[in-house]
Formats: structure tokens, C-alpha cells, sequence
């Protein structure tokens, strides 16, 4: 095997994409999330005991505790990842798609990649802040556990971020 073939990566169009209003409507819902996010972790810190439920069980019972301030590493991830989202995004022609682009289909595929990008930095921030709060709500003893909805909680979370993917994918084919 040559090496050499790994590195050449076939060149795509660069064609700057600009936003629509419902794409700016859309990264300002984000970033309020974010800020919010940051203001609710910041005003409930205070109010929680030293140690906070970590992780559950399928019943949605606490079953490891940690040190409340790690209550601050959802948001901080939360933040990083739609930073990173947001810098890869204004770079679609470096995204690996499923077919070949061309100068036709460029513009097309291009957006429905930036779309599926700023679409699962809302759904991760979302998730994110779900998690957050069912774990300060446990803290604070305002609920036990999700109980029977705890079977669905995952499969929620899990399908808010794979069903926006197979979306924008099967919508590349469609337009390819």
C-alpha cells in the first residue's frame, strides 16, 4: 500500500454558502440555549448538595454520585462542541459526503451539510441541557426518578441526534 493515496483526498468546489434568515434564527436559538444553559448551571450550583447524582440506572435511580461541580462540564462541553460545529461549518467543501461533488450539485449538498451540522448542535445542546436538568432536579430532591419514561429516555436521546443525520443524508441522495 502507498501511503501517498491515503493523503490525496479529491478536491470539492469551495463555494461560500450564505444563511438564510431561518439559519440565523436558528444559531441565535443555539447560542440563547448556551447562554441559558451557562445561567441556569450558575443559579442552581448554590443550591445543590456537595454531591450530585452522576449516573442512573434503567429506572432512572441515581446509582454514582460525584462532586456537584462537575454539574459544569455539560455546558462546557456543550459550548466547545457547538464552537468547533460552528468553525467546521463555515467549511463544507472539507465534509466527507456520501457521492461525488461537483461544480452542480456543490451548492446543494453543501447546504443540506451545513443544515445537518447547525441542526445537531441544537439537538446536542438540547440534549445536554435535559441531562443537566434531570440531574439537578434529582439533587434537589424535586423528583426520584423518570421511573417507566426512564426506558424511553435514552432511545429519546439517541434518536434526537441519529434522525436529523439520516434526514440530511437521505435529502444529499435525493439532490445528489
Amino acid at each position: 500500500m502507498n501511503p501517498k493515496n491515503f493523503s490525496k483526498k479529491p478536491q470539492q468546489p469551495v463555494i461560500k454558502i450564505e444563511m438564510s434568515m431561518a439559519d440565523i434564527i436558528v444559531e441565535a436559538i443555539i447560542w440563547a440555549l448556551i447562554l441559558g444553559f451557562w445561567t441556569y448551571t450558575i443559579v442552581i450550583y448554590g443550591k445543590l448538595p456537595e454531591n450530585i447524582p452522576s449516573h442512573f440506572n434503567e429506572l432512572g435511580e441515581a446509582t454514582n454520585y460525584e462532586q456537584k461541580v462537575t454539574l459544569f462540564l455539560l455546558p462546557s462541553i456543550s459550548t466547545i462542541v457547538v464552537i468547533i460545529l460552528s468553525t467546521l461549518n463555515q467549511k463544507p467543501h472539507i465534509f466527507n459526503y456520501p457521492f461525488k461533488i461537483t461544480e452542480t450539485n456543490a451548492r446543494n449538498q453543501y447546504y443540506l451539510g451545513i443544515k445537518m451540522i447547525r441542526t445537531l448542535k441544537l439537538c446536542l445542546v438540547v440534549e445536554f441541557l435535559l441531562i443537566s436538568l434531570y440531574m439537578s432536579e434529582v439533587s434537589l430532591g424535586n423528583i426520584q426518578s423518570l421511573g417507566k419514561l426512564s426506558t424511553l429516555f435514552i432511545p429519546f436521546l439517541m434518536a434526537i441526534i441519529i434522525a436529523p443525520i439520516i434526514y440530511y443524508i437521505a435529502q444529499m441522495y435525493r439532490f445528489r
